[in-house]
């Protein structure tokens, strides 16, 4: 699979990518979010280091979050314990950001889902069906009707989440 500038374009490019290692997941991660302009959404379960806390990644999330005021960075996290243990940078950048990033913990009725997905905007998503192997990925950044579903789900799973006390409490 190979990610580049004609099949990459959020809102544009539908061709259905299938990874099957770290680098091309870790590559989509950072093109979707780059491109996305206002709504990022992203579950996971224990916000993947080899995905999440990489600076490429982090710094497109930034750049987001300062971009436009209007601009939404929405977290849902199964699983804080590592987290807290080692740290991680979208966590302080989130609390750096307090009013365009936000983190929240899923409620007990929604820890053993087995997926995880990042939502660009109304269009493009990577999505991840089991959330111990971050190398199988499917990507697709135009698909605002696969988006929309898992928008959904995101919806119902944030309604019934809350923050977590002890990411606030990380130290920067």
């Amino acid at each position: 699979m190979t990610l580049n500038d004609d099949n990459t374009l959020l809102g544009i490019s539908d061709t259905k990518h299938i990874t099957d290692d770290l680098i091309h997941a870790r590559r989509a991660c950072v093109l979707l979010a780059e491109q996305t302009h206002y709504n990022l959404s992203l579950f996971s379960h224990r916000l993947e280091a080899e995905l999440f806390d990489q600076p490429p990644f982090v710094e497109a999330v930034r750049q987001l979050a300062t971009r436009r005021a209007r601009s939404q960075i929405r977290i849902l996290i199964s699983d804080t314990r590592d987290i807290r243990l080692r740290g991680h940078q979208l966590v302080n950048l989130a609390q750096r950001l307090t009013s365009n990033v936000h983190i929240r913990k899923v409620g007990d009725e929604y820890r053993e889902e087995p997926d995880n997905f990042l939502l660009g905007d109304d269009a493009g998503y990577l999505y991840l069906p089991d959330w111990r192997d971050v190398h199988h990925a499917r990507i697709n950044f135009n698909d605002r009707l696969r988006v929309r579903q898992l928008n959904d789900r995101f919806k119902e799973m944030w309604e019934h989440s809350r923050p977590d006390p002890a990411l606030r409490q990380l130290s920067l």
